[in-house]
């Protein structure tokens, strides 16, 4: 779902766009709404025969996230067991040490992929730190499009 929407929004006007967010079943209308949400899209639902718009933000989340953290995210998806450590991490993206670690933990001026809930830390051997996809990043990433593959249609 996340990566439709995300779809849809590159090709289409996403004024034109709205979500009926709850015509599923309870996971669907999650998922429709969270997908709507991340990419800023507009929702709504029927409550008593009353269409109900929900708060949107005017702005996708994908477009909060910088490149690099954008590669993170595509990498730990098509390599869900690397990585048993931030090196090891940093070096398979092709980012400096410092680096990865900015955009994993965040610094003074920005969050990191762990407060924004899409990765997450765990201490593993000799001390080293692993990172991993939460659902939400694992859907993030997913839904990740490329202006090449929104070309391919």
């Amino acid at each position: 779902m996340f990566r439709t929407f995300a779809y849809l929004k590159a090709i289409k006007n996403e004024n034109s766009i709205l979500i009926n967010v709850a015509s599923g079943d309870n996971m669907s209308n999650f998922a429709a709404l969270s997908a709507a949400f991340v990419n800023g899209l507009r929702a709504f639902m029927v409550v008593d025969n009353r269409i109900i718009f929900l708060p949107v933000l005017k702005f996708s989340y994908y477009r909060l996230l910088p490149d690099r953290k954008l590669v993170i995210l595509k990498f730990l998806l098509a390599q869900p067991d690397c990585c048993s450590s931030l090196e090891e991490l940093a070096n398979r993206t092709g980012m400096s040490l410092p680096l990865a670690s900015y955009h994993i933990n965040g610094g003074a001026d920005t969050e990191g992929l762990v407060s924004l809930g899409l990765v997450e830390t765990r201490v593993a051997t000799k001390g080293k730190t692993r990172v991993m996809l939460t659902e939400l990043g694992r859907l993030m990433a997913e839904g990740i499009i490329e202006p090449a593959e929104i070309r391919k249609g």
